[in-house]
């Protein structure tokens, strides 16, 4: 009887101890670098002095936005799943000027997708000296974050 009892519980300690055992599953979230064109001179999220230049006396600064991505990961014993981005948040601010919302276009690729913001951003001319401040974030397919980029754009 004391040999069935330690058995017993021999068995449900390991069947404990096996069902808590989880597989190892590492996930990273997805990562965006922003690079800004306007006009001549291209301003990205790794410049030291991001800046943007306007050498005319008439026009206003005209910027394209665009995003590189790289899939969020999921590494598990059976190997490693790429998620893409699906939603991009993102804030442009200059003082006295309205910029509007807009949506991003993608390239179409099947992994780590470059988005291009759909409308252009203007920013009249009188804002010469004043900062354009950037937030963005992107989400992937499962929910997970990329990198926010915060970043103050000063316009020459």
């Amino acid at each position: 009887m004391t040999t069935t009892r330690h058995g017993l519980w021999f068995l449900l300690l390991g069947v404990s101890f096996l069902g808590c055992v989880t597989p190892a599953v590492t996930q990273t979230g997805p990562e965006i670098h922003l690079r800004i064109e306007g006009g001549f001179h291209i301003a990205t999220d790794t410049d030291v002095d991001p800046h943007l230049t306007n050498t005319s006396t008439t026009d206003p600064y005209t910027l394209d936005v665009r995003l590189d991505s790289t899939d969020g990961t999921e590494m598990n014993k059976d190997g490693t799943s790429g998620f893409p981005v699906t939603s991009i948040v993102d804030a442009f601010a200059v003082p006295g000027t309205t910029i509007a919302d807009s949506t991003y276009d993608n390239n179409g690729a099947s992994r780590n997708l470059a988005f291009t913001r759909h409308d252009q951003i203007t920013i009249p001319l009188s804002s010469k000296g004043q900062v354009v401040t950037v937030h963005i974030d992107a989400m992937d397919a499962r929910g997970l974050h990329s990198n926010a980029i915060d970043l103050s754009l000063a316009l020459r």
